[in-house]
């Protein structure tokens, strides 16, 4: 949200417009992990099978070609290296492949990911939010995970093409590493590389993390309380140094009701006020719990000491400014809706 801020500053108009779809964006993304991961996971389950009948080959041409290959383990001595991680046959390879730091790590983020993907249809997010909202934190594991997935290094490449020519040294596996036969091929792990793909965009979550958390301590108070016909009452609230201007709404939580829920309400004060309120109707559990917890039905005003009280922190979405409240009974976000005051 914050970077929001910047993007409205240093970019065109066009480019600015893109930021308003950017859930969209977020669920194509989404829909793509979804795909590649698919695709990845049944590559590794078709090289798994693969590496166990490597050692009993139904290719005849090719047999002592991968069983000399896949006896080949890491042996200083000997100047060899290991190319097939599992190192016996007539072994299971679901077993093999959860012995690994790859196997488990995939088996990992690949359940976070279903778990997510989910638990963010729209009927859970409508009926289940804080299920939702709980879940999807969940990438925090699924990043981790991620992380170090290729820590281990299991899938292979030969450093010594050079020396021991594939192509030419393919048929002659039993001679390998004796005079006058082709060296032992060599072979290293592939270095991981999707720390360096999640390093920056963690690196900016936790900055905007942190941002929030400090901007969350400065104070907000709900001035006034205004009980209103049909069963609506409006919330006045006032922080210092702070200027509403058109076209602006506020999310507001109260977490002693939820700690999750927010709910937008159109901002109806005017800018030139001290102040700026909300007009919310009591139609629902949470808009009845709110008014008791803000002395509605009590007819006559309460002491601000009374009333909930928050942190706030300060944004500006699509060149409108906004405002977001953090506390301990009520909080409020707010960013642009309600134009009423200025027609």
């Amino acid at each position: 949200r914050n970077y929001f801020f910047i993007f409205q500053r240093c970019c065109i108009r066009n480019i600015r417009r893109q930021l308003d779809k950017h859930i969209t964006f977020h669920r194509y993304i989404a829909y793509m992990i979804c795909v590649h991961t698919a695709i990845h996971l049944g590559a590794h389950i078709f090289n798994v099978e693969r590496y166990v009948e490597a050692y009993n080959s139904r290719d005849e041409a090719r047999r002592d070609l991968l069983l000399r290959l896949s006896s080949l383990r890491d042996n200083p001595t000997a100047g060899t290296t290991y190319l097939n991680f599992i190192d016996s046959p007539n072994t299971d390879a679901v077993k093999e492949a959860l012995k690994t730091l790859s196997g488990v790590s995939g088996v990992v983020i690949t359940l976070v990911l279903i778990v997510m993907v989910s638990s963010a249809t729209e009927l859970i997010r409508r009926s289940y939010f804080e299920i939702f909202w709980f879940t999807h934190h969940l990438f925090i594991i699924f990043f981790i995970g991620l992380i170090v997935h290729g820590f281990q290094g299991i899938v292979r490449r030969q450093t010594n093409v050079a020396e021991h020519d594939p192509v030419a040294c393919m048929n002659s596996s039993s001679t390998w590493g004796t005079p006058g036969g082709c060296p032992n091929p060599q072979f290293a792990g592939l270095e991981p590389n999707a720390w360096k793909w999640v390093a920056g965009p963690l690196a900016i979550y936790f900055i905007e993390r942190l941002v929030r958390f400090w901007r969350s301590k400065q104070v907000v108070v709900v001035s006034k309380v205004v009980q209103h016909p049909s069963k609506v009452f409006e919330l006045q609230l006032k922080k210092k140094g702070f200027k509403m201007g058109p076209g602006q709404y506020i999310f507001l939580q109260c977490p002693s009701l939820s700690s999750l829920e927010w709910h937008p309400f159109t901002l109806t004060s005017a800018p030139e006020d001290d102040f700026f309120s909300v007009h919310i109707r009591r139609a629902g559990d949470w808009t009845e719990a709110l008014a008791k917890a803000c002395y509605v039905d009590d007819g006559e005003f309460q002491s601000s000491r009374k009333m909930p009280r928050s942190g706030n922190f300060i944004q500006k979405i699509y060149n409108m400014e906004s405002l977001e409240y953090m506390g301990a009974q009520c909080s409020l976000f707010m960013d642009f809706v309600g134009i009423l005051p200025k027609i």
